[in-house]
């Protein structure tokens, strides 16, 4: 344990497996950062997007917008703004990773935080059908600040 906080902190953001995400609304309601990051990708997204995303992520538990989280694009695309916040309030905290990976969506959110998408062509591919389910090597990592495809 000892080492692996020597070599820094690392962040992996997941593919999408059909998760809810319930923190988003208490993070939302709770931190003015974690808002003001979420918007700025939702309103990116709404324009890949046929129904808001808030729609889908604000919808009540028995709300027929909620059943739009089981549609790829929607589901992937509230993950990327659900990891794209929480990953801007860590910074916010001072969190500077040493290392940045995902899979799936996790891997455009990867690229996004790191500087290699912009938020129009992350927003694109996070909404793009299979976004969730990425061809083999499709991973991307950053280990000390030098980005690279694995």
């Amino acid at each position: 344990m000892k080492g692996a906080l020597k070599e820094g902190v690392a962040v992996h953001f997941p593919a999408w497996r059909g998760r809810s995400l319930p923190r988003v609304r208490s993070l939302y309601g709770t931190s003015p950062v974690f808002r003001a990051e979420f918007d700025t990708v939702r309103h990116v997204l709404d324009g890949h997007l046929q129904v808001p995303l808030v729609a889908a992520v604000f919808a009540p538990s028995d709300g027929v917008d909620e059943a739009l989280l089981d549609v790829p694009s929607y589901g992937n695309a509230a993950l990327f703004a659900y990891q794209t916040a929480l990953f801007g309030l860590w910074q916010s905290w001072g969190l500077r990773p040493a290392r940045v990976a995902g899979d799936g969506v996790g891997a455009v959110t990867a690229a996004y935080v790191l500087g290699r998408l912009d938020l129009d062509r992350a927003a694109r591919a996070a909404t793009q059908e299979g976004a969730g389910a990425p061809p083999p090597r499709r991973q991307v990592e950053a280990v000390s600040g030098v980005s690279q495809a694995v």
